[in-house]
């Protein structure tokens, strides 16, 4: 019972925090922003059906951009001391996030998850990317829609694909 409410005050919490996200650049240069990219955060799913999609994603993301550095991160390895009782990441996990300036942060999650979500949208990164349409799709700026019934692998590709044309923009 306990964890029942845990997880709706969560839950409620997250979508008012979400709902009320305001995204501060609305206007972005995007091929000017790409080409300036020095670090990335990609947010895996916990799906082990996608693992090998997602590792030929961030390889490929690392022959487009040598110079980036590139962080991931995956719901599941959230630990204890990293969430409030709630279990939403807390102030310090939170802070350690943008205090790492990632200038990219991806959303490679088939369905949105609130918590990734909520990450996106505040860990500071000035262009935020999912992989497919849902919910919070206004916390996200950067949006590169596939046909969803495509196999993941051609869709990451269309992703890799657009951010090439961008860094190549003059």
């Amino acid at each position: 019972m306990k964890d029942k409410i845990k997880h709706l005050f969560l839950g409620k919490f997250l979508d008012i925090r979400l709902k009320f996200f305001k995204n501060n650049n609305t206007l972005c240069n995007f091929p000017e922003k790409i080409k300036t990219l020095k670090k990335v955060l990609i947010v895996i799913p916990s799906d082990e059906k996608v693992k090998m999609s997602t590792r030929y994603f961030i390889s490929e993301l690392h022959s487009i951009f040598q110079d980036v550095k590139v962080v991931t991160f995956m719901r599941g390895s959230l630990r204890e001391n990293d969430v409030n009782w709630m279990g939403s990441p807390n102030d310090e996990f939170m802070k350690n996030l943008q205090n790492s300036r990632f200038d990219l942060v991806v959303d490679l999650n088939l369905k949105h998850d609130k918590i990734c979500s909520y990450l996106c949208a505040f860990c500071g990164a000035p262009l935020r990317l999912n992989l497919t349409p849902g919910r919070y799709d206004h916390i996200y700026n950067l949006n590169i829609r596939t046909d969803q019934s495509k196999p993941l692998l051609d869709r990451l590709e269309n992703i890799l694909i657009y951010l090439k044309k961008f860094k190549a923009a003059v």
